[in-house]
Parts: C-alpha cells; sequence; structure tokens
C-alpha cells in the first residue's frame, strides 16, 4: 500500500519535528520521532512507508500501522489507489520535457497539462515541485484558468521532484532561477538540460532548420544568456488577476517551444 499527504493537508518540517494541520478545520497535530519520520516519507513520495520507517530503525511494522491510521483519521495522510497509474510516469519512448516549480500545484502544473493538450506527437511531459504539496490539485485560480481554456484540472495531483524525474528527462524547464539552483545543487548533471521557459522560448523561436529535437537543451546550453523576463512569477494566493497573468505568460512559453519542435518534425 502507497500513501499521499491528504489534499486537505497542510504541513511544515522544522529540525526534528514536522507541524501539520488538516484544512480547513484547523486541526493542528506537532509530529515528532517515529511519527514526523512516517509524515515525511508520505510526503516525499518515494518507497512504500513501511520501507522508509523500518530504513531508520524506527519502529516495527505494527508500530507502523498504527501511526498511519492515527495520521488517516486526523486527515493529513490519505491512501493511494495502486491500480492507478504513479504520477511520476511519461507517456510514449520520445522527447520528455519536466516543467519545475515550487509546490507543483500553480505554475509547472499548469505549464503541463497545457503543454499536453497541444498533443505534439513525440514528446511527453511531467511536472514536479522542489517542495511539492504533494497529492494537492492545482490552485484553484489556476484550475480556472485551466478550465477556461477547455483542459480538465481534476487530472493533476502535485509530487515531489526526484532524482528519477530528472534523470528521465530530456529537458527540464522551470519557472525560476531559485528552481535551477535547487536541482543543480541536488542533481549537478543534470545543470546542461535544466534552463529557464522563458530562456528556452527565446531560443526555440529561432531554431535552427536542421536542429533536431534532441539537440536542443545543447544549444540552450551553448546560449545559456539571461535574458529579462525569462523567469514566471508565482502566481499563489495572490488572486485571479496574478493567476490570469501567469497562465498567459505560461501559454507564450510553451507555445514557443512546442510550435518550434513540432516544426523539427514536419520538416
Amino acid at each position: 500500500m502507497r500513501y499521499r499527504l491528504h489534499p486537505d493537508a497542510a504541513w511544515l518540517p522544522e529540525d526534528d519535528r514536522v507541524y501539520a494541520m488538516a484544512l480547513p478545520d484547523g486541526d493542528f497535530v506537532a509530529l515528532e520521532g517515529t511519527a514526523a519520520v512516517i509524515f515525511l516519507d508520505v510526503a516525499a513520495g518515494g518507497d512504500p512507508v513501511e520501507e522508509g520507517v523500518q530504513r531508520w530503525g524506527e519502529l516495527a511494522r505494527d508500530g507502523v500501522a498504527g501511526f498511519l491510521a492515527e495520521l488517516i483519521a486526523r486527515r493529513l495522510v490519505a491512501e493511494v489507489d495502486d491500480t492507478q497509474p504513479r504520477a511520476e510516469t511519461t507517456a510514449g519512448d520520445g522527447f520528455s520535457i519536466l516543467f519545475v516549480c515550487t509546490a507543483n500545484i500553480c505554475r509547472s502544473s499548469y505549464a503541463e497539462l497545457a503543454a499536453r493538450a497541444r498533443d505534439v506527437p513525440g514528446i511527453s511531459f511531467a511536472s514536479a515541485g522542489t517542495h511539492a504539496l504533494v497529492g494537492h490539485p492545482v490552485d484553484p485560480p489556476m484550475a480556472e484558468e485551466l478550465r477556461r481554456r477547455g483542459l480538465d484540472p481534476s487530472t493533476h495531483a502535485a509530487q515531489q521532484l526526484t532524482g528519477t524525474l530528472v534523470e528521465a528527462a530530456d529537458l527540464v524547464l522551470v519557472m525560476s532561477p531559485r528552481h535551477r539552483s535547487f536541482i543543480l545543487e541536488e542533481w549537478p548533471g543534470a545543470s546542461r538540460k535544466t534552463f529557464l521557459v522563458g530562456h528556452a522560448a527565446r531560443v526555440a523561436r529561432d531554431l535552427p532548420d536542421d536542429l533536431a529535437r534532441e539537440d536542443l537543451p545543447a544549444l540552450l546550453w551553448d546560449s545559456r544568456t539571461s535574458g529579462h523576463g525569462e523567469a514566471v512569477d508565482d502566481p499563489f494566493g495572490k488572486g485571479r488577476a496574478a493567476a490570469r497573468a501567469c497562465a498567459e505568460r505560461i501559454d507564450i512559453f510553451v507555445a514557443d517551444i512546442l510550435e518550434a519542435l513540432d516544426r523539427r518534425r514536419r520538416r
């Protein structure tokens, strides 16, 4: 069995404790020791919880079940249906693009769904957050923007950025320089394929005619100059106007990148 954070849960790790709250009723709890380990294992979305806790040597399997039952009762953790596909997989064997932001509920989630909707053959998409609100849906104002464009936000559940996701991607497009710095600190080998989404869009507008899709990361690396306005501001908590501006900006960047890559396919 796998678990995820409950969609109505918020959490903040601090030192050796985890402070978690079930929203909107505000059921607040401070988790310590084994309970904190279990909760953080769920938040990371990695190995099955029992394996994670046993790896830490904190508690036997029977104790894990008790803590999980308590977390589920408090609406901090939810069981995952193992029959459904994992969120971190991408479909297809072609060129793969991973969008990254902070929580994976606004910018990168929107970019992934908007990119998928363009249905460019041979390109698959995924998204993740450097500090993801694992299991959460798209933030309501950004979900509204997706629906305005005829897209369904309900298919998205936020996931934590992992080395597996970074390694699997041919191109990693981040929303701010801070996200690129995070990735390069964790996975330095990804430096030659991790770029600001606006940088990729700027270069894509003038791709050489003979460039293959697979050569785009190398071209971006060779042209790694900073341009004004290549990041995407975080709209979280800033209302509908900020969400709309964010969505429109991402729309432009995604269109520039994918139209250029699609032209490469049709030549």
